[in-house]
């Protein structure tokens, strides 16, 4: 008994189908932004892996004050030992900012 398909045809045939049901490439790469996004995220934000949960408003606010006047009272500092040069220098810190980057 002969088949109605060849290997061939059915070949070619479930190419055709499949062509047709899956989406274009070009269409996929072409409805994605090119680049990069970037989210900064507070400390204090619920979204930080550095938030407490079991800390209340007031709490939250005093550690806010504090890391401020720290931060304050280092730049000061920095400043008072700087000569006539124009420098910038990059010093590591707590920091209030968490950077999420996504390439």
């Amino acid at each position: 008994m002969e088949t109605f398909f060849s290997p061939l045809a059915f070949s070619l045939l479930l190419q055709l189908l499949l062509l047709a049901i899956l989406p274009n490439p070009t269409t996929i790469f072409a409805s994605k932004p090119l680049g990069f996004s970037i989210d900064l995220i507070h400390r204090d934000s619920s979204l930080s892996p550095l938030y407490e949960i079991s800390s209340t408003l007031a709490q939250r606010a005093e550690q806010a004050a504090l890391r401020f006047m720290l931060c304050s009272r280092s730049i000061a500092s920095w400043f008072a030992n700087t000569t006539s040069m124009i420098s910038s220098p990059v010093m590591a810190g707590p920091g209030e900012l968490l950077m999420k980057l996504s390439l």
